[in-house]
């Protein structure tokens, strides 16, 4: 017997589960904020050279016939030089910045990030993904060491006081530094909150319980979106991440730790009672003669447990192949942070943009459950990625700022999502339980590697307009085709140790 059995007699998928999702949704919501919402704080609003006749403090806008006299005018682009005006029909460099209001004042502002030190927009943006690199591999073997629910309540209050914290930053240089903090921290509460979910769902109804979790992904960012429009500065939208993860640190009062982890590391009696916990919870009793059994029946050797490491797994032929396959999907998800983090490049208002892509979280919630449950996960999983590196293809072939390029970024948006969702749930199946969170761990390491280097791919561009996209199609299309020599978990129980991930 495994410990699905104990999900089942315990009432399935009831209130106690019920209870985790909505409580889970908070911790969806901080992770958007610190690796999406982050466009919102730097995000650079148009800016020019002052020029040398203009009073202190001048406006941006310009008469045509000035832009046209001192600024040189790329017909390319279709837009006048920032970094530069006219002397004589000469370029000349500037070293003072007059900004367009329309934004507020972003950090780009704040720091002054312009030109030469634009670069630091895109490092602000992948450092706080670095950060949940690094802390997902830490944190992933942490909470299989510590278990799930003290790295969560540990992480919640270090992400409290780090945010308060980059409110003060006196330079750029500490801004970033924090962001990267934020980033690390930010992975314990979203991957220990998220491995507490699917350890107490029966196989039934993983994937709709994960996927729908991954649909807070619509309601965070549409209200970074409303938050960044209505903050007056990036510090008081810092402020407004910040204040979603008080309600976090009461959790430790709300949820038991994972039965499964406990079982896991033979915390018997801890088990017992977290089982107890969850069918109270449902409504269900359970005679303590049954539960003795039942918990008995779920325990594997101590032996398996306490030895077991990421190398151990690659020793195995078909596991080390079906993880390489995976940590390669993973990474090949930077796809999903070059369409977010192209948002302020798009033509049209920024936060409605932004909320735009926010809804397309919606129709990515059907686009997971209804084909996923069907048709299984391997080949949704592998046609959608196929389809998203189509409509990214689409969008390579508009000039940027285009209506089509919105259009065709939307549905790529849409898609990706689901298959991010989907994701989680289909590798998690994969991995088996003594390796399930460092796995889940390792596919956030790659992921994060590919989102840190996403924004600098975009640079590319000077060499071919096309390139950047031509890569992120390459990638996530070759992904979707590798995906097929996966195997398929609908409705399969976990599996428990590598001996049982092997045979799956």
């Amino acid at each position: 017997m495994g410990f699905d059995d104990i999900l089942h007699v315990t009432g399935g998928f009831g209130r106690h589960q019920w209870k985790l999702f909505f409580l889970f949704s908070l911790p969806v919501h901080l992770n958007v904020f610190v690796k999406i919402g982050n466009v919102l704080i730097v995000s650079p609003p148009k800016y020019r050279c002052v020029l040398p006749f203009e009073p202190e403090n001048p406006t941006y806008n310009l008469d045509d016939e000035v832009w046209h006299q001192w600024y040189y005018y790329d017909s390319y682009a279709q837009e006048y030089s920032a970094c530069t005006y006219l002397v004589n029909d000469t370029e000349v460099k500037c070293d003072k910045f007059v900004f367009d209001t329309n934004l507020g004042r972003t950090l780009s502002v704040e720091f002054n990030l312009t030109c030469e030190k634009d670069y630091l927009i895109a490092t602000s943006n992948s450092l706080g993904v670095l950060g949940f690199l690094l802390g997902s591999i830490f944190f992933g073997n942490m909470s299989d060491r510590y278990g799930r629910k003290r790295i969560f309540t540990v992480v919640n209050v270090a992400y409290l006081s780090l945010g308060f914290l980059a409110i003060f930053s006196p330079n750029i240089w500490t801004y970033l530094i924090l962001k990267l903090l934020m980033g690390f921290i930010t992975s314990g509460i979203y991957y220990t909150s998220y491995v507490l979910l699917i350890e107490s769902t029966e196989p039934e109804k993983r994937v709709l319980a994960t996927a729908s979790l991954n649909a807070f992904y619509c309601s965070a960012m549409v209200l970074a979106s409303v938050l960044g429009y209505l903050a007056p500065s990036w510090k008081y939208l810092d402020l407004f991440y910040t204040f979603f993860g008080i309600p976090c640190i009461f959790y430790i009062w709300l949820i038991p730790e994972s039965p499964r982890w406990l079982i896991s590391k033979q915390r018997i009696s801890e088990a017992k009672k977290a089982i107890a916990t969850i069918a109270k919870d449902n409504n269900v009793k359970v005679i303590e003669e049954h539960l003795q059994a039942l918990v008995s029946g779920a325990a594997p050797d101590k032996e398996d447990f306490t030895k077991v490491t990421i190398l151990d797994a690659l020793k195995y032929p078909t596991l080390r192949k079906r993880i390489f396959i995976i940590l390669y999907l993973n990474f090949s998800f930077m796809v999903y942070f070059a369409i977010v983090w192209n948002v302020s490049r798009l033509s049209g208002n920024l936060y409605i943009n932004m909320a735009l892509y926010g809804l397309m979280e919606i129709p990515s919630l059907f686009l997971t459950l209804i084909p996923g449950q069907k048709f299984g996960r391997r080949i949704v999983v592998s046609s959608f990625c196929v389809a998203t590196g189509l409509c990214m293809l689409m969008s390579s072939l508009k000039r940027q700022g285009d209506l089509w390029v919105q259009v065709w970024l939307n549905i790529a948006k849409a898609i990706i999502s689901s298959v991010l969702a989907m994701n989680y749930a289909y590798s998690s199946e994969i991995y088996p339980t003594v390796l399930r969170n460092a796995g889940l761990g390792m596919n956030s390491f790659m992921a994060g590697l590919g989102a840190v280097i996403c924004p600098y791919i975009y640079y590319l561009h000077s060499l071919w307009e096309n390139l950047p996209n031509m890569i992120y199609t390459s990638l996530i299309i070759s992904s979707g085709l590798l995906c097929l020599l996966l195997p398929e978990t609908l409705n399969k129980k976990l599996p428990e140790t590598l001996e049982d991930a092997e045979a799956f």
